[in-house]
């Protein structure tokens, strides 16, 4: 690829990736009270300090229609708050639910630059903005897929010198409620949210049983108090 056609690509990527799940997804997730991934980072902020990573990444999703690139369905990337810097990944539901495409190594729940310094000497907070339906299950098929879940979670559960903030601001299911049963302090939006291992749309397929997100989230609380106890 010559000079030209690397800066042409580059710029396709910018966009692809600034565009989130394009402009219907967007105006149907205002439509149910929310506000996008990047909206809340900009609401969260000190204004013009956001330094993003891996927004030109993008993830081929496969279907009957054909092969189509989307841009990662988490933001992340740095800023700063009170004039401090921290460490900031979202969950951007207007792709694919907010579900995460799970790489191996690194990629993940807080994948990004804090991931690759270990966690006993980063000094950055790093806060999560959750909102995502967890891992793609047919990325995570088989044992590879599962590998890919471990370094996260790992990371995650790591002794670190910085707090930890998670929240919980829609229906999150697998990673974003791990990552708030590990954190050291959890927001979670009153109305409109929930969190559970897996969705309703899963447990469903698998138990052929259907419940509800409230239903599902209340379940599951116990489970993940008596988790977070253990980790301490």
């Amino acid at each position: 690829m010559d000079w030209e056609s690397g800066i042409k690509e580059m710029k396709r990527r910018r966009q692809v990736g600034v565009s989130m799940g394009g402009p219907e997804k967007i105006e149907r997730h205002h439509r149910k009270g929310y506000l996008t991934a990047r909206e809340r980072i900009e609401k969260l902020i000190d204004p013009g300090t956001w330094w993003e990573t891996g927004l030109l990444e993008q993830y081929e999703w496969r279907s009957e229609q054909g092969v189509k690139e989307l841009p990662t369905a988490m933001i992340r990337g740095f800023a700063k708050i009170g004039g401090r810097t921290v460490s900031i990944h979202a969950d951007d539901r207007t792709i694919l639910a907010g579900t995460d495409e799970q790489k191996p190594a690194g990629h993940g729940r807080s994948k990004g630059m804090e991931t690759l310094v270990p966690p006993e000497i980063r000094s950055y907070p790093v806060i999560g903005l959750g909102d995502g339906g967890g891992a793609r299950i047919q990325n995570i098929m088989g044992s590879y897929g599962l590998l890919a879940l471990t370094y996260p979670i790992r990371r995650l559960m790591s002794p670190r010198r910085s707090p930890h903030v998670a929240t919980i601001m829609g229906h999150c299911y697998g990673a974003p409620t791990w990552e708030a049963a590990v954190a050291d302090f959890v927001v979670m939006v009153q109305n409109g949210t929930s969190m559970a291992v897996s969705s309703p749309r899963v447990l469903e397929v698998a138990l052929n049983e259907k419940v509800s997100p409230e239903e599902l989230g209340a379940d599951c609380q116990g489970l993940l108090k008596l988790y977070a106890f253990k980790l301490r």
